[in-house]
């Protein structure tokens, strides 16, 4: 009886064997992916290509470094498996900011605030309306930037760029001690801006304070002589300007992940 048995024994040891050998391979191969994030990030989107999640990080990947062409073609995909994907759709209109193709960027927004929401709650919404708020103050629709950078900048305070965008905003209307502390909330962030620094410049201008104007230029300079504001507005406040030039307000918004 027991000889009878031992061959299907035998039988049952090889198979467990070779579904061992197979799965220390393939766990050796998943191994391997996972020794850099762009390897585990493309071999993923290439063998599932229809999950939103799968393709979505890697469009993530690519837009943390700097490669926005890139990313932006992950997200367009992610996006033509299933199209109500708020979060998706708020990483697009980002790098259209960044891209300086602004209306293309608005529409996105127009989207999210006309869908359900998807991939945002009480611990990111900041995102969406921060960037709104840049995104309006930089074209214009100042009332409307200020409303919905004071609501994100509320959630979550740790925004360089939005801080700087809210002065730029309050001091457009007439609003001079507000922007002050916006453009002073801005520095406790990021004490290295040049910008911030050169806007304040402009706010200590207008109230004709000059030895903090003179510091704030000064710091503005040391910081980044060759940024354009920072140029044009030594020239203004150095008497070089030509009559009827102005000082310029500094806008800025850094790549994702930077202040």
């Amino acid at each position: 009886r027991s000889s009878r048995r031992s061959p299907r024994r035998g039988v049952i040891w090889g198979a467990f064997a070779l579904l061992l050998c197979v799965y220390l391979w393939n766990s050796h191969v998943r191994m391997g992916h996972w020794t850099s994030t762009t390897k585990l990030f493309l071999t993923d989107a290439e063998h599932w290509s229809r999950s939103v999640k799968v393709v979505h990080s890697k469009a993530s990947e690519l837009q943390a470094k700097d490669d926005l062409h890139g990313a932006l073609e992950y997200y367009l995909k992610s996006l033509a498996i299933f199209d109500d994907q708020a979060i998706t759709d708020y990483c697009i209109a980002r790098i259209y900011i960044n891209l300086g193709r602004f209306d293309e960027a608005r529409q996105r927004f127009d989207k999210i605030l006309n869908g359900h929401g998807i991939g945002f709650h009480d611990g990111n919404d900041f995102l969406w309306m921060t960037d709104l708020g840049y995104l309006l103050v930089a074209t214009g629709s100042v009332e409307g930037g200020i409303h919905y950078l004071n609501e994100g900048l509320q959630r979550f305070a740790y925004s360089c760029y939005g801080w700087n965008a809210l002065g730029v905003a309050q001091l457009r209307m007439g609003q001079h001690e507000q922007a002050v502390q916006s453009f002073m909330q801005g520095l406790q962030c990021d004490p290295d801006s040049a910008s911030i620094w050169s806007n304040i410049a402009v706010a200590f201008a207008q109230r004709q304070q000059v030895p903090e104007l003179t510091e704030a230029m000064q710091k503005a300079l040391a910081l980044n002589p060759q940024r354009p504001a920072v140029v044009w507005n030594m020239r203004i406040f150095t008497g070089q300007g030509l009559p009827g030039e102005t000082p310029q307000l500094d806008l800025y918004i850094p790549l994702p992940g930077r202040r």
